[in-house]
Parts: C-alpha cells; structure tokens; sequence
C-alpha cells in the first residue's frame, strides 16, 4: 500500500477511531460518500457544460453504471480517484473560459482537487499536463486580440496551481 498515497486512506482511518460503527461499516460508509461525491461532481460538471438538465443526466447516468454503482461501496482506491479526477477536470472547465481574471481561490481550488486526486494515486499528475496544456491554449487565444495576459501571469498560475498540488499531494504521500 505504500506505493498509492493515503490522501482517502489517512482521513478514514482517523474518522474509524472516532466512528460509532465498526471499522468494516465505517469504510464502506466513507467509500459510499465519496461515490455520493462523484454523482455531485458529474451533475455540476454536466451542468457546467449544458445545463441543469444535462448535470441531472451526466449523475443520473453515473449512478446506473452498475460497476461505478457497486465499487463506491467497495473499492476505496478506484473511487476515490475517479471522483478526484472528476472534480479536478470540472474545477479546470470551469478556470478555463476566464483564465485571466480568475480569482486566487479558483486557482488554489483546482491545485487542491489536482493534489487530492494525485495523493490517492500518481497518475493524477496527467491533470498537471492538462492544467498547463489547456493554459497555453486559452493565453494563445487571449493573445490574439494583443490585450491578453502576458506569458509570465498565465506561466505564475499554472506554477500555482501545480505548487498547490504538489503540496497537498506530499501532505498525504511523503514518500513521493
């Protein structure tokens, strides 16, 4: 287990000690709320892109998928990483279309959903690609019009959000 981080593991593990239930139905119970989460993150992500009604289908849809429906009670690796990764690309939709004027919180939110996803399992730093892919992007776009950011602000939030991530990730992964 030392090889996956602990950032779904170290937070069960201390509610387990403080839980009414046992540490059987606590996991489980943990595990289905982050399923709870991912449903949540797919309809604002949905809506995010068409609407409410698409956000009711997009975690309508995710709940009937019989194997996401049966591991969030079950697999606290797998679901917890796809429901990281899901808020991750939602928080990144959702900082992409005003890119230069996007507020601190936004950045340091996607830096702790990118380091949240990372510290359950490394291959969440796929999403640190697509943070500086869809970056360079949106400022060449920008730069069209000649009034865009400069390239040292947009290169200062991208190096936010991956310090952001990194951060986080080490808190729950020292071994990285």
């Amino acid at each position: 287990l030392w090889l996956y981080g602990g950032a779904y593991d170290a937070p069960v593990a201390l509610l387990t000690r403080i839980s009414p239930l046992d540490l059987y139905d606590t996991r489980h119970l943990c595990n289905a709320v982050v399923g709870f989460l991912g449903a949540v993150a797919a309809y604002r992500f949905g809506a995010l892109l068409s609407g409410p009604l698409g956000g009711c289908l997009a975690a309508f849809f995710l709940v009937l998928t019989p194997r996401y429906f049966g591991h969030a009670f079950n697999n606290p690796k797998d679901i917890p990483f796809a429901v990281g990764y899901l808020w991750s690309l939602y928080l990144l939709a959702a900082y992409l279309p005003r890119l230069p004027r996007r507020p601190l919180t936004d950045l340091l939110k996607l830096g702790l959903a990118i380091g949240l996803t990372m510290g359950t399992r490394v291959h969440g730093v796929v999403l640190l690609a697509y943070v500086g892919l869809f970056t360079c992007v949106r400022h060449v776009l920008e730069r069209r019009g000649n009034d865009g950011p400069s390239l040292a602000a947009t290169g200062a939030r991208v190096l936010l959000v991956a310090a952001c991530a990194w951060i986080v990730m080490l808190a729950f992964w020292p071994w990285a």
